[in-house]
């Protein structure tokens, strides 16, 4: 199952427990937060696709900045993503654990 936003990634993970279907269904998520790392880590998701959010909204201000100078803008902005499996998310939970 390809979860479309963080929302939808944790519910649909919260389902496949409680109807006890851990292992029948490969959930790829959307966004790198703690809970979904976990469930990474615990191999109910799969892996979740996380984009850099630092470099979308400094690509968003000098698009603003653009069309205040200009009056237009381009309509397509692509942005970094990565896909997170179970290793990588077990160095960032560690990682975030350490800043504890």
């Amino acid at each position: 199952m390809l979860c479309l936003s963080s929302i939808y990634t944790r519910a649909v993970y919260q389902a496949v427990v409680d109807q006890n279907r851990v292992g029948e269904v490969q959930i790829v998520g959307f966004f790198a937060g703690n809970s979904i790392l976990e469930a990474i880590n615990k191999q109910i998701v799969f892996s979740t696709i996380s984009v850099d959010t630092r470099e979308m909204g400094r690509d968003s201000v000098q698009a603003l900045n653009e069309l205040r100078r200009s009056g237009y803008t381009n309509s397509f902005m692509p942005v970094s993503t990565q896909v997170i499996g179970y290793r990588a998310a077990g160095k960032l939970l560690t990682i975030e654990e350490a800043k504890k």
